[in-house]
């Protein structure tokens, strides 16, 4: 998602904006809250204007990726089991799946949606051992988006992290300090998914 700002996903963030345009219309129409069309909308105008790997590369930016990403996750779900409530019981884990699964899809390159796709439910397998709550979404968003921008800090162009207060780039040295950092953080959950495998 926070390539969006790269004139190649273009059509994406046109994509996006219709999504939200309709999805605001339909719940308007429905008298349902239609403030995640809004959301989706004000997201994709947040990935179309900033130039290439300026404020949707950035710690301020992220953070703001991922309270849209999140309320829209969030909504999302409250909106589609309130409509469901009648219906066939749907758990609200597999409603989140499946917006994460659209929102996914979405983001990706052409050629990474099949794999993607496929890989897909192998992660929701190995997730059970975690109960999906609002606090692991917006976990989850946060540290993908700084994976991201971790990665990209290995490029010879570095990465301007603390847009737009600064512009100060950061290179590898950032990216190396960081994968260390999470690694450490993340040895509990190794253990963890460890133990749940075995």
């Amino acid at each position: 998602m926070p390539d969006f700002d790269h004139r190649v996903k273009e059509n994406n963030v046109y994509i996006l904006i219709i999504s939200g345009l309709i999805i605001f219309g339909v719940l308007y129409f429905l008298e349902l809250p239609y403030f995640i069309g809004i959301m989706i909308c004000l997201l994709a105008i947040i990935l179309h204007f900033p130039s290439h790997r300026g404020f949707t590369h950035s710690i301020f930016g992220i953070t703001i990726l991922t309270v849209l990403a999140s309320l829209i996750i969030i909504l999302g779900s409250f909106i589609i089991l309130s409509f469901n409530a009648n219906s066939v019981a749907i758990s609200e884990e597999i409603v989140i799946w499946i917006i994460v699964l659209f929102l996914g899809i979405l983001s990706m390159n052409k050629k990474f949606i099949l794999p993607f796709i496929l890989l897909f439910p192998i992660g929701v397998i190995f997730l059970q051992i975690y109960p999906v709550n609002y606090i692991m979404i917006i976990f989850s968003l946060f540290l993908g988006f700084l994976s991201h921008l971790i990665l990209d800090s290995f490029t010879p162009a570095g990465l301007k992290i603390f847009e737009p207060f600064s512009s100060k780039k950061v290179h590898k040295n950032f990216g190396i300090a960081m994968i260390i950092l999470l690694g450490v953080l993340a040895i509990p959950q190794f253990i963890k998914i460890l133990n749940f495998v075995l």
